[in-house]
């Protein structure tokens, strides 16, 4: 298993990917695919191990975040393009990709998981009915005791060995993550993947093929996202202030 670690508001699994949850407006209705939510921040995280046994009866590899009633949540994603992984997301028991059920499986047929790099953000899941809503905290559940519909899980892939470089080749940066897009040409944006539909965030194909990654070598996490009165009650801490009036954040838009 890889290894999970906190560092900086962000969750890293294994050596070179790694997770944060941006905190963004809660739109109300049809949720709009013509521009990508701006960002408030990365909401803090915390390992459930620190809170036994509030939430989870498996702390291994568990957080929480705090997310607002009028708060949404989008994932940023870190990574090596000199070795990516395969990602799988998912929320209260569904693929966040294809919004079928749940399985830790990789799939192409619909392709039901994320190669990052090239993606670095994902803003919003499918639902069982095919439509597309944000990523937000239903605490009307979770206070009933159902904390599944509130889990966000991922799943990192490592690739197979031989296929690309172990250690970081001199010419390569370092990390990419969402604060810093890829050039063009490095995206697969896979124009007639019946994913996208009208969706500004697409979905990159794998450009590399399912085969290229390995099964036995994965992280998991399991990230619940509390309400505000949830994490005062569970934590003693106070979540993040209100943010300003919208006007502050016009030309903040990520990545």
């Amino acid at each position: 298993m890889l290894k999970v670690k906190i560092r900086a508001e962000r969750v890293f699994v294994g050596e070179r990917f790694s997770v944060s949850f941006q905190r963004t407006k809660r739109v109300a209705g049809d949720f709009p695919t013509t521009q990508a939510p701006p960002s408030w921040g990365a909401l803090p995280v915390h390992a459930v191990s620190d809170y036994l046994p509030y939430i989870a009866t498996d702390v291994n590899g568990a957080f929480l975040i705090p997310v607002g009633r009028e708060e949404a949540v989008w994932l940023g994603f870190g990574g090596a393009i000199w070795k990516p992984n395969a990602v799988k997301v998912g929320l209260g028991g569904r693929n966040a990709v294809t919004g079928e059920d749940w399985h830790e499986r990789l799939r192409t047929q619909p392709q039901d998981y994320l190669v990052c790099p090239p993606q670095l953000s994902l803003d919003w899941i499918r639902t069982k009915d095919g439509s597309v809503s944000q990523i937000a905290a239903r605490p009307e559940l979770s206070d009933s005791g159902d904390w599944e519909a509130s889990r966000i899980s991922l799943i990192v892939y490592e690739p197979k060995r031989g296929i690309f470089a172990e250690q970081q080749p001199a010419r390569w940066a370092g990390e990419v993550n969402l604060l810093h897009s890829l050039p063009k040409l490095l995206l697969n944006d896979a124009d007639d993947d019946p994913l996208q539909g009208n969706i500004k965030e697409d979905i990159h194909r794998d450009p590399y093929g399912i085969e290229t990654w390995d099964p036995a070598i994965i992280g998991s996490i399991s990230v619940y996202l509390l309400s505000h009165e949830q994490y005062r009650r569970i934590t003693g801490r106070e979540p993040p202030p209100s943010p300003p009036p919208s006007a502050v954040y016009q030309g903040h838009y990520l990545p």
